[in-house]
């Protein structure tokens, strides 16, 4: 199949000190992905590593990729929001330097983009840079609305998304301040439903990730702002299972010791507080 008669995607990766192993992945990743009509954009957020001059090396080399240096901090939201506003393609896809696609990533998603807000995947989870490599459960259900992903973000991180550039600069960008949750939430509230494809397409490195969630307490407060922001627009039962899951995250931080016994019993809670709800109609 002829791709380069297809529409322009614009493949946005956002960097930070990772000029060696990691970003050389997830810069080859793209451009070995079985659709060929991209761009790549990478927002290189002021590392202070050789960063800079990889990118200008593998540019000369490359003419799909495209590299922009921020003089200063700003944030892989921020990075993602510059990398929206140069974006030329009709379509958008992220990755995380520290992650890497499946060589049939976008052919896969690209068919769905204009039916769908959002098209997602679940990833493969990796460690020791590629090796004990771990599924991401799916679950039957493919189509997520906007309380399926208040609920939970399983399958909606940024690395696993393909969107129309429309859709993606129409909602304002990522909140700098928040998690990509709002973001995602935003989307769906205005554009509809999101689709989640039930095939593992992208390889998320569990051991750098860490760096991403070092900061519990904080990444808790963040939960709770965008909880509070979006709870008026979903049902009852959604937001007590919600704010149980964000409180249960920092709870069982604090006790790891009884993790199985309490996600146990919270299971069956949520299960009940549902039975009832659905009896009642809301």
């Amino acid at each position: 199949m002829n791709y380069q008669s297809k529409s322009l995607v614009s493949c946005i990766v956002t960097t930070k000190n990772r000029a060696s192993f990691f970003l050389q992945r997830a810069i080859n990743s793209i451009l070995n992905q079985t659709y060929q009509n991209i761009e790549l954009i990478i927002i290189n957020d002021a590392s202070d590593d050789d960063t800079k001059s990889f990118l200008e090396k593998i540019s000369n080399e490359k003419p799909k990729v495209n590299h922009f240096s921020l003089d200063k901090s700003r944030g892989p939201q921020f990075c993602r929001n510059q990398g929206i506003k140069l974006a030329n393609g009709n379509y958008i896809a992220f990755l995380d330097d520290d992650d890497e696609w499946l060589p049939k990533k976008i052919e896969k998603q690209i068919n769905l983009a204009d039916t769908y807000s959002m098209v997602s995947c679940p990833a493969n989870i990796v460690s020791e840079k590629g090796s004990n490599k771990q599924k991401i459960k799916f679950s039957d259900k493919l189509v997520y609305n906007f309380e399926d992903i208040f609920n939970s973000t399983r399958y909606f991180y940024p690395s696993g998304i393909l969107m129309k550039r429309e859709y993606a600069k129409s909602c304002g960008g990522f909140n700098i301040e928040l998690q990509e949750w709002d973001y995602f939430l935003k989307v769906v509230k205005n554009h509809g439903p999101a689709v989640v494809i039930d095939e593992h397409l992208v390889n998320f490195d569990r051991n750098e990730n860490v760096n991403r969630l070092s900061n519990e307490s904080y990444h808790h407060d963040l939960e709770l702002i965008i909880y509070n922001k979006y709870k008026k627009n979903v049902r009852l039962k959604n937001r007590i299972y919600r704010i149980m899951n964000i409180h249960r995250g920092r709870y069982l931080k604090e006790h790891s010791s009884i993790r199985s016994s309490y996600s146990y019993l919270l299971f069956n809670f949520y299960k009940y507080v549902n039975i009832i709800f659905t009896k009642l109609g809301k």
